[in-house]
């Protein structure tokens, strides 16, 4: 059984235990609004995986866990809703049902929530990522599954399954990264891609050209994750997890997401240091 552990820093760098919430569950992110600690994580249902909120009002009680689910693919409504928008909520191409890895933002005056999921393209099942907005964080509003294409085409980017997708603004220009896991020949290659757009309205092309991996498979990383950087307004830094060799689920330390112009460049060195 999976817990959320709850860490506290005022650089970024140093980060101190604060133990662990007590919440069953796993993979998302917090916010503060209105004075209030609101953390989006992924627990799981009867055969899916879905969205839930814990809220800490500040009142020395810790984060308490919210009775209703936020987004419950197997919720009647909620199900009917995401197969008109066309979101895939089947199992049938043999990964678990599963709306999970939420990511909490503000944009264009709107609470965004990004979300791995899957959409059907032209009847093919395909890794999406979802997205909901909201006004007030209470009541959330399903859109339109978001998926990288192949240009004109319409041929979708990616095979497999998506996880931890998170969107950051720099410089005017909308950043997309996800973490992707693809069968290639019986071998299953995980690796970290990067896409960009101007606005909202624009579709998602990959940075860099071709497919977008910023971290490829044999750098042994999976589990992408990026938050602002306290020491650099409008910068960020970054962290992932060890996915093979000797320090295999060991989270990197979090350091400054670098730059190539307009190319996120990751080199992850070291391991997380409390």
């Amino acid at each position: 059984l999976a817990f959320i552990r709850h860490f506290t820093s005022n650089d970024g760098r140093r980060w101190r235990d604060a133990g662990s919430t007590n919440i069953p569950g796993w993979s998302g992110n917090a916010v503060i609004h209105e004075n209030k600690l609101r953390l989006y994580y992924t627990n799981k249902g009867v055969t899916e995986q879905r969205i839930e909120v814990a809220i800490d009002k500040g009142d020395g009680k810790g984060l308490r866990p919210r009775a209703a689910s936020v987004l419950d693919p197997m919720a009647p409504h909620t199900k009917k809703a995401a197969q008109a928008l066309g979101y895939h909520t089947g199992a049938g191409d043999g990964y678990v049902m599963a709306w999970r890895d939420p990511y909490v933002y503000e944009h264009g005056g709107k609470w965004h929530m990004l979300f791995a999921a899957k959409a059907e393209i032209n009847g093919k099942v395909v890794p999406a990522v979802g997205h909901a907005e909201s006004k007030d964080l209470r009541k959330w509003t399903l859109k339109a599954p978001q998926v990288p294409t192949r240009g004109v085409s319409d041929e979708p980017m990616l095979a497999g399954q998506i996880e931890l997708p998170v969107s950051i603004t720099r410089y005017g220009r909308q950043y997309l990264f996800m973490s992707h896991s693809e069968e290639v020949k019986g071998n299953w290659q995980r690796s970290t891609k990067a896409f960009m757009r101007k606005n909202d309205s624009d579709s998602w092309t990959p940075v860099g050209g071709k497919d977008g991996t910023i971290i490829a498979p044999s750098k042994g990383i999976y589990g992408f994750n990026i938050l602002p950087d306290p020491k650099r307004p409008g910068e960020f830094l970054v962290h992932g997890f060890y996915n093979e060799g000797p320090r295999k689920m060991q989270p990197t330390r979090l350091q400054p997401l670098r730059w190539r112009g307009l190319r996120p460049v990751v080199e992850f060195q070291g391991t997380f240091q409390r």
